[in-house]
């Protein structure tokens, strides 16, 4: 009997944690609560940008004014009383600052984690277009979108990440774990690489014809267009399914590796 009466104390007590773990949700659809906020920085000269994040969304564009704007939306689901969310938001936090020449983007959250698509920052920056002299990115998940021509060097170092950039002029700098890479025009610059653990990688543009270039995914495609006149030497590790260039000597050298997936290298006028 006695040990029946502590299994039904301890049963009670169960019951009682229960109800105060889930005391602060409600029933029905996720509710969502975003919290707005926008800075901007004034850009005497040339700066670079640097922008940090966990989860969520950033797009790129460039203006005609010296002066950098951040547009940020911090947005948190669930299904909470809005109180609860009221609260939740303002667990993030999104520091901008400007210091020796360059403009940091800092987003974060300090709250529960939960579903990660359930908590996010989106952000919109615009950049001066002849002012921005290097952007780095360092993003966890998310899509990262650069719309406007990127005339400058470009580094990231990315997580669970898209990164779509229309056109840049600049060396490129990708490292990342999974997602998809793509480059639809431009100029790259000796040195420029991408590096994936896993995902699709697509490049469209020229090179410098003294430059060194890799892209290389462990698992996923890798199709590259470069100009039909281009003196381009290129070096191929994987499965190549097309490559529409004879190799060249004095040229820049191109390696191109898929560990897992095909390979594709075309011309284009």
């Amino acid at each position: 009997m006695r040990y029946a009466k502590v299994i039904l104390c301890m049963a009670f007590i169960l019951v009682l944690a229960a109800g105060c773990g889930v005391s602060e949700m409600e029933p029905g659809p996720k509710r969502e609560k975003i919290a707005y906020r926008e800075y901007t920085v004034k850009a005497p000269g040339e700066m670079k940008l640097l922008t940090q994040g966990d989860t969520g969304n950033v797009e790129v564009f460039a203006w005609d004014r010296n002066e950098f704007k951040i547009e940020a939306s911090q947005r948190v689901r669930g299904v909470f009383a809005e109180e609860r969310l009221k609260e939740l938001v303002k667990d993030f936090r999104l520091d901008v600052k400007a210091d020796n020449g360059a403009v940091y983007v800092k987003a974060s959250y300090s709250g529960p984690v939960g579903n990660p698509l359930d908590r996010g920052t989106d952000l919109k920056i615009f950049t001066p277009r002849r002012r921005l002299l290097q952007m780095n990115v360092k993003w966890d998940a998310g899509r990262v979108k650069v719309y406007d021509d990127l005339d400058c060097s470009l580094q990231a170092d990315l997580g669970l990440v898209d990164l779509d950039i229309n056109r840049i002029k600049g060396r490129l700098e990708v490292q990342g774990d999974t997602g998809n890479i793509t480059v639809s025009g431009g100029v790259l610059e000796k040195g420029s690489f991408v590096r994936m653990n896993m995902g699709n990688i697509r490049i469209k543009g020229e090179c410098e014809e003294d430059g060194d270039y890799l892209f290389d995914t462990g698992v996923g495609n890798v199709d590259v267009w470069m100009p039909e006149d281009l003196r381009v030497c290129f070096e191929s590790t994987g499965t190549v399914e097309t490559n529409e260039f004879q190799q060249e000597d004095a040229a820049a050298k191109v390696r191109v590796r898929s560990g897992m997936g095909r390979i594709s290298i075309r011309k284009y006028e």
